[in-house]
């Protein structure tokens, strides 16, 4: 089971939501398929994902690397 978790820094001035999460495939997965996670942002922020499995771990999706910046462009799509 895959919990995508986003911590975001957002302040919407537009319609759009502030933070739109989806994943590929239209959520249909069958064994062996990868998952990507998408986000966008409406307004410039800074973006966490993580990862929570069903026996409670937790891992970071986004950024990988974590001398890597988390600030994400308003309507930039990232793909994790």
């Amino acid at each position: 089971m895959m919990l995508p978790l986003m911590l975001a820094l957002v302040v919407s001035t537009t319609d759009d939501p502030p933070v739109k999460v989806w994943l590929n495939h239209d959520n249909y997965f069958q064994r062996g398929d990868k998952a990507r996670v998408n986000v966008r942002l409406a307004d410039d922020g800074y973006v966490l994902v993580l990862r929570a499995d069903a026996e409670g771990r937790v891992r970071v999706l986004f950024p990988l690397d974590p001398s890597n910046d988390d600030f994400v462009r308003g309507h930039e799509t990232i793909e994790v």
